[in-house]
């Protein structure tokens, strides 16, 4: 998929995406910031699970907003959800700063459970 995007991902000097490295055998270097197709289905399938309990939780009542700080900017809603941070209940979610491996194994912790 890479090389199809970027028909110089393997030129050091060409390539757009410099968090994309090739070996000499033409496999992705371990340094490469892109995920396996295991690691993508691990991702979809979770993605899955939570659009269908927060469809559960809308359809039974549960609509409390829950965004992260930077959504709000963006949301064609604010004016109607009442999501304000004077409100001790009202908190904005943060975002972590993670790696590709620690969500992997997040995700898969959550599934074992």
């Amino acid at each position: 998929i890479i090389l199809a995007i970027d028909h110089n991902a393997k030129d050091n000097e060409k390539r757009s995406c410099n968090s994309v490295k090739f070996n000499n055998d033409d496999t992705l270097a371990k340094s490469s910031h892109v995920f396996t197709n295991e690691e993508v289905n691990i991702i979809l399938n979770h993605s899955m699970q939570l659009i269908e309990k927060f469809a559960k939780e809308i359809l039974s009542g549960v609509t409390e907003a829950r965004p992260f700080k930077s959504s709000c900017e963006y949301c064609e809603y604010k004016n109607v959800c009442n999501f304000d941070t004077c409100f001790e209940k009202n908190k904005y979610r943060k975002i972590e700063n993670v790696n590709k491996n620690t969500i992997i194994d997040k995700i898969k912790g959550q599934n074992n459970e």
